[in-house]
């Protein structure tokens, strides 16, 4: 089934990309949250949708949940590569509230994973689907926090 979903890059060919609220793309959400973990300012950045499979085992119908650290430009920050923790997340199907897929427990800064769209094509024949992958309910947990969005 691991051939089902992409999982590539690997967290180091992103670790230098910085990223801000104002990064979208059509089909992908993403909701910024500003906490403390462990006592430490981090900012998490969640994603859900369809991400366009562009460049191969990169992308699809997934999320991200990302830990990063503000910069000296406001309202930019840097992935926080050096600061892993516990994450894992599910993707619900808000229709039938079952879980579509997950991804975790993983000892990272960056969680992701894409079902491939033609898997997901084939999902749709035997499952109702929301009518934008936006509308799956993203629930991570962080370091025994559980955010859901």
């Amino acid at each position: 089934m691991q051939s089902n979903f992409n999982q590539s890059p690997s967290e180091n060919l992103v670790k230098f990309i910085p990223l801000a609220s104002w990064v979208r793309m059509p089909g992908y959400d993403t909701k910024v949250i500003e906490t403390s973990i462990d006592g430490r300012e981090t900012i998490i950045q969640l994603w859900k949708g369809l991400f366009p499979p562009l460049i191969p085992g990169f992308g699809g119908y997934g999320a991200e949940i990302g830990l990063y650290q503000k910069y000296w430009v406001p309202g930019v920050w840097w992935p926080d590569f050096n600061y892993k923790k516990s994450m894992s997340f599910s993707l619900i199907n808000p229709i039938s509230n079952e879980e579509f897929f997950s991804a975790g427990p993983k000892e990272v800064w960056w969680l992701h994973k894409w079902m491939k769209p033609s898997i997901f094509k084939e999902y749709r024949k035997t499952h109702e689907v929301p009518k934008s992958p936006t509308d799956y309910i993203l629930k991570c947990i962080i370091d025994g926090q559980e955010f859901i969005w």
